[in-house]
């Protein structure tokens, strides 16, 4: 017993810094958009970006959609169960899976930006998938 909650243990660990290189990564790539495409402004077909704002929605609400159907059951299993493999694998995958989509709000933004939106514009896709890293804080099963 004492192995598995090891590595139950070791998964957890792992998992909390992939997500904090994530909130690194997404404060990061927004100075580096920001400044590397600081001063650039050009209109934006406005059908264009509503539609890379509908797909940014998709993939939030999928990511709390893997949260819902994949990490949550895995948390439970492994608060019964922390033996069960499976489970703890589910529970890496769903972690990361979740927090890629949550990611790719950020890049989406930064897509934008350096098509030439402005920083107003996309700071809601910055904020927004970094708000959904914060909501999806590695929980310990």
């Amino acid at each position: 017993m004492p192995q598995s909650v090891a590595t139950m243990e070791v998964t957890h660990r792992m998992v909390r810094m992939i997500h904090a290189m994530l909130l690194v990564v997404v404060v990061l790539q927004t100075v580096v958009v920001e400044a590397v495409y600081g001063a650039s402004s050009a209109p934006l077909n406005p059908t264009f970006v509503d539609a890379i704002t509908t797909v940014a929605l998709l993939c939030a609400v999928s990511s709390v959609i893997v949260y819902i159907r994949i990490l949550r059951p895995a948390l439970r299993a492994l608060r019964v169960d922390p033996d069960n493999a499976l489970s703890n694998k589910k529970y890496r995958a769903g972690s990361i899976i979740s927090w890629a989509l949550a990611l790719s709000v950020t890049i989406f933004g930064a897509k934008l930006r350096a098509l030439g939106a402005s920083t107003v514009q996309v700071a809601p896709f910055y904020l927004g998938g970094f708000a959904l890293l914060l909501a999806l804080w590695p929980r310990r099963p």
